[in-house]
């Protein structure tokens, strides 16, 4: 499965109305170390990121309105950057 093999992830603006992240879209994604959302990134849906359990950077840019349920979970170390 390509999901896997993702370890790093750039969300990029969106020009429209805004993006959203749909619940489990990274989800299980156990190669994933790094994500980056670019402004224009509206909602992070919940379980966005569960069970990916290398993540541990995620820029989440000042855009973001809602952010899910329990979008982490199997995390010892994780960083928020928020900008």
């Amino acid at each position: 499965m390509y999901a896997n093999a993702l370890k790093t992830i750039t969300i990029p603006s969106s020009s429209n109305q805004g993006l959203n992240i749909s619940e489990n879209s990274f989800s299980n994604c156990t190669s994933l170390q790094s994500v980056t959302l670019l402004s224009g990134v509206l909602v992070i849906g919940g379980n966005s990121f569960y069970q990916s359990k290398n993540l541990s950077i995620i820029k989440i840019p000042n855009s973001v309105q809602t952010i899910g349920i329990i979008i982490l979970y199997y995390y010892y170390y994780y960083y928020y950057y928020y900008y």
